[in-house]
Formats: structure tokens, sequence, C-alpha cells
């Protein structure tokens, strides 16, 4: 190796996975003047993305200089024998009816509950040599465990075929401080179109002092939240304000920020599906 040569690191998060699911791609590329992966295009020296794969792919990098060209390739396989369906919902408070988080289309499979709900998760797959259910340490093909999640967690479901492992993860995101259902939606009770939320008069009789030290924490990033609901209520043109539409408003302009960022912008629209749901906080 001399100085000026190529230099290509390429790695995958994952060598098998089922159809449909990611892996990351890393690269890492010292020397060269044009890097180009196949399917991306230009991409900087260093980066990582995650790409989505529907059959067994190969990953190729090449990079460029004045001098000479380097390539390397790596080999993603895609499972097309092995199916890994499941579900995954919560039990309702008042009508004890069990309602499904699981859409047609659930990529990348992420979901959001309220601390203290019971949830249901149910699974299968009968084609696989080995399952291995995490953190729940079950090995059944098929089955069913109801939970009750006290932190955000990361369901497993580890399947075995042909002497290779592949792995569909679920996130579950437990909201313990339910802001939008407890702080906002008993306000919209008492809507004007000069205020459409009011401070509660246990919190105003403190502001009226001047005396901000005197609020516990949660008074203060009530107080923040809906200074800065306030800020951009007037770029909402209807005045029939409603919880759905500030929580679409909200959602929206948090995707917008990380726009390019698109794991986030996933996660951020399964929570906002959450959050849209009507049936969220029964």
């Amino acid at each position: 190796m001399e100085q000026g040569d190529i230099l290509i690191n390429l790695q995958l998060s994952e060598r098998a996975v089922l159809k449909g699911d990611s892996a990351k791609v890393s690269w890492e590329v010292d020397s060269a003047d044009r890097i180009v992966i196949q399917g991306i295009g230009d991409v900087d020296p260093y980066g990582s993305k995650n790409l989505k794969f529907q059959r067994s792919t190969i990953i190729k990098i090449g990079a460029y200089n004045a001098r000479q060209s380097q390539v390397r390739a790596l080999k993603v396989w895609v499972s097309e024998e092995l199916k890994i369906t499941y579900d995954i919902g919560f039990m309702s408070k008042q009508s004890h009816e069990y309602y499904s988080l699981v859409q047609t289309e659930n990529y990348p499979h992420a979901y959001g509950v309220s601390l203290g709900n019971t949830i249901r998760f149910s699974w299968e797959a009968a084609d696989a040599d080995e399952i291995k259910i995490l953190p729940f340490d079950i090995k059944t093909k098929q089955g069913e465990h109801t939970f009750s999640p006290t932190e955000s967690m990361i369901i497993e479901i580890r399947a075995q075929i042909q002497e290779r492992v592949l792995k569909r993860k679920i996130t579950l995101l437990v909201f313990p401080i339910p802001v939008f259902k407890d702080k906002l939606v008993p306000l919209l009770t008492n809507i004007d179109s000069h205020d459409p939320f009011p401070i509660p008069d246990d919190l105003q009789n403190k502001l009226g002092l001047h005396a901000r030290s005197m609020l516990s924490n949660e008074e203060k990033r009530y107080d923040k939240l809906r200074k800065n609901i306030l800020k951009h209520h007037k770029r909402i043109q209807s005045k029939k304000i409603n919880f759905k539409r500030v929580n679409s408003f909200l959602f929206s302009a948090i995707k917008r920020a990380h726009s390019r960022k698109s794991g986030v912008v996933d996660i951020l629209q399964s929570i906002q599906d959450y959050y849209n749901n009507p049936r969220y906080g029964n």
C-alpha cells in the first residue's frame, strides 16, 4: 500500500434480512476524488444509509482519483421463503376491547402507546427452523404474549432458517407523560380566537406574581409548550382550532425540520399516526 492509494471500508448492519426490511450500509473511503454507490449515486467519503430490500442485492461502491480506481461489494441476502407475521396493539381501559396498531404498510415497525396500557403481541413464523422472541425469551413459532411496558423497548423476533439468522425488530415507544391528551384537550372546551389555550387559574396566579421560580418543572414545561403553540397559532388559517389540527400542524413542523433524516421522519410519522388515532387514551 502506497501513499495516496484509495482505501475503502464497506459494512452492512445485517447480511441477511427479511423481505421488505432494511439494513444500514456504512462506508469510509480515503484518498478518493469521487465515490459512487450503485443505486445511490455520488456520496461523501464517510457516511451511512438505511436501505430497504425486496430481493437479494449486491451493494457496490466505486472510488476514483487521478491515479487509480477501487471497487468493493457486499451481498445482502433476502429471504423469500421465511414469512414472519405479527400483530401488536393495546387494550382499551374503557371498552376493554383490543385495538391493533399494525397497518398494512407497517414499516419501519415502530408503534407508540401510553404508560399503563396493556399490550398484546402475537406472532407466527411457521417456516423457521428455530425462533426466539426477545426480551421475553419465548421460543415458540407462534403465540401470543400480554404485558404492560414501563419504558420504551425493542421486541426482536429472531428466526433461523438454512443456517442463517434473520431478525425483525419492533420498536415500542412508551410515552410516560401524554402531554397532548392531558394538557391540551381539556383546554379545548374554552377556546376563543385570541387565546385558544388559556392558562389554568393556578398557573395564571403564579405567573401574575412574576414568580416563575415558583413554578414546578412540569408547569414550566407546559408554559413553554403553550407559548410555542401560540407563536405558530397565527399560521393556522382556520379559527376552528381542535386537538387533531394542532397535533397535525406540530408534527408536520417537526418532520420538515428533519426532512433529510429518513429514519427520524419514519418514526415521527408512526408517532403522529398514534396520536391522531381517535381511540388514544381510551
